[in-house]
């Protein structure tokens, strides 16, 4: 099965994560975003929260997710899965 799981964290704001190195995920892929708050990191918290999910047409192995709304202390992971 291809599978990938990434961090993305340090920046507010609204920003972009470009995944490359998807080619044999196909042609498309499920990307779904998760987050945790940075409270989190020394407080327990049941799981972290799906903030989006959506599938992007991948092109020269590479697809751009957008990571909106986030603080620099919390952290997101991304789970791009074939569509």
């Amino acid at each position: 099965m291809t599978a990938a799981s990434l961090s993305v964290a340090g920046a507010a704001g609204d920003n972009s994560v470009q995944v490359n190195g998807l080619a044999d995920f196909g042609s498309s892929v499920t990307a779904t975003l998760e987050y945790t708050p940075g409270s989190g990191r020394t407080t327990v918290v049941d799981a972290p929260t799906q903030v989006s999910t959506e599938t992007l047409a991948v092109t020269d192995g590479s697809v751009t997710v957008q990571v909106t709304g986030r603080d620099d202390l919390g952290a997101c992971r991304l789970l791009p899965t074939p569509a």
